[in-house]
């Protein structure tokens, strides 16, 4: 199983799909359609009307769990460009452009060495603390943790909880349980 070593994660729910097939889920495909009407009603009233500021690309990353990490640099993104469309003008604007899609490039770039760098050496790209996992860390910014239960908490190598969420130990300890499973 050459492929479970570069994405074990996809790999296993592909292998759960193909061994366990379910029906079509209705609910879901609604939901695709329903999503789609309303970006396009959004892009329609965005070419008809220059006034219209509701994107269909910010309805789409609305309901991503990233997008809760992402809204500051968002915000300041869209403040700057509005500020130097008001105060500088568009041309300024455009001379900008460059600048801001090149540190947008860069970024993916250095995202992508990171995740290239993260398959080869088969370690998690994504971590807390002192390299444990980011949900199973207790005293992340200082909140009661999600209970790890069931086969998460296997994954991890961590005990099973009884479905409680407790402090428990601090963040350290937890990510040093995590790094002794290798």
């Amino acid at each position: 199983e050459p492929v479970n070593r570069l994405s074990p994660q996809g790999w296993r729910l592909v292998s759960q799909w193909m061994n366990a097939p379910t029906g079509p889920n209705w609910m879901g495909l609604g939901g695709i359609i329903f999503g789609f009407g309303f970006a396009a009603f959004l892009m329609a009233m965005r070419v008809r009307f220059v006034w219209w500021q509701f994107h269909p690309i910010g309805y789409a990353i609305a309901a991503d769990w990233t997008t809760g990490l992402i809204w500051m640099p968002l915000l300041i993104g869209w403040l700057a460009k509005a500020l130097t469309m008001r105060y500088l003008g568009p041309k300024m604007y455009r001379q900008g452009l460059p600048m801001a899609l090149g540190l947008i490039l860069g970024e993916f770039a250095v995202g992508g060495f990171w995740s290239l760098l993260a398959m080869f050496t088969r370690k998690p790209q994504y971590t807390s603390c002192d390299g444990g996992p980011p949900d199973v860390c207790p005293a992340r910014r200082g909140r009661r943790s999600r209970p790890v239960v069931g086969r998460k908490g296997a994954e991890f190598g961590l005990p099973a909880s009884g479905g409680r969420a407790s402090r428990g130990p601090s963040c350290r300890s937890t990510c040093s349980q995590y790094t002794q499973r290798e």
